[in-house]
């Protein structure tokens, strides 16, 4: 009996409060009454309860702080991975008696012309060298920030988006002006290149892995076999 009185009273209550709210709106105007419930929330908000400014700053900056941390370990952590994936399996590449070096090459982006358009790049990130020819040395620091349109020709850009794979041998007779990174591998006593494309959904060829021999031709149908397994970890890590 006494709940059922008590929730009789409240019902009374919210009644009378909304009748003197409807009231209030008909004597004055939805206009004035809305003008003093803004002054009211001001008068709340700075002078009842003011909200600290500073503190909604700086909680935004720690949140932005972490995120940060938080996509740089991520990106670290697959980069990690990538090695453990990558370099082994340019190791044995790079072991075949007919092979004397891998390179990966990596498409990136890191300055804009002056209507912030990106400029693509090409960087040697990964290389391996055949251990048992010791007069081999390192050619990947020659690589580095390569206009991907300069340093691969609109021919070989267009075959490597369709192509499994792209064998060139004796390039040291490669006349063709646009294919400057044979040109540039051949100065680096290279005889025959293969480059294998890791492409987006796109089909965009964001990853190139390079198979180099300095002394003549090689079997590139049995590297494309021993590297097609790999293909969808390598993409996982790196794209």
């Amino acid at each position: 009996m006494e709940k059922k009185k008590t929730s009789n009273n409240l019902i009374t209550i919210c009644v009378n409060a909304f009748n003197k709210f409807v009231a209030t709106f008909k004597k004055y105007g939805v206009a004035t009454v809305t003008y003093i419930l803004l002054l009211f929330l001001i008068f709340y908000s700075f002078v009842i309860n003011p909200i600290n400014i500073n503190n909604i700053v700086e909680k935004a900056l720690d949140n932005r702080h972490n995120q940060t941390q938080q996509l740089k370990e991520e990106s670290a952590n697959r980069r990690m991975a990538a090695d453990e994936i990558l370099i082994p399996i340019m190791e044995n590449i790079a072991e075949r008696p007919d092979v004397s070096r891998v390179l990966l090459f990596e498409k990136h982006n890191s300055t804009q012309n002056l209507s912030g358009i990106d400029f693509l790049y090409l960087s040697s990130t990964y290389e391996t060298i055949d251990p048992n020819q010791l007069d081999l040395d390192y050619i990947g620091d020659s690589f580095q920030k390569q206009y991907v349109t300069n340093m691969l020709g609109t021919e070989i850009m267009g075959l490597l988006r369709h192509k499994d794979y792209l064998y060139y041998n004796h390039i040291e007779n490669c006349n063709h002006p646009n294919h400057r990174l044979l040109h540039k591998l051949r100065k680096l006593d290279a005889k025959s290149v293969m480059l294998i494309p890791f492409r987006n959904s796109k089909n965009q060829p964001l990853l190139i892995l390079a198979v180099i021999s300095n002394t003549g031709d090689f079997d590139a149908k049995s590297v494309y076999e021993y590297v097609k397994p790999y293909e969808n970890s390598i993409k996982q890590a790196l794209m």
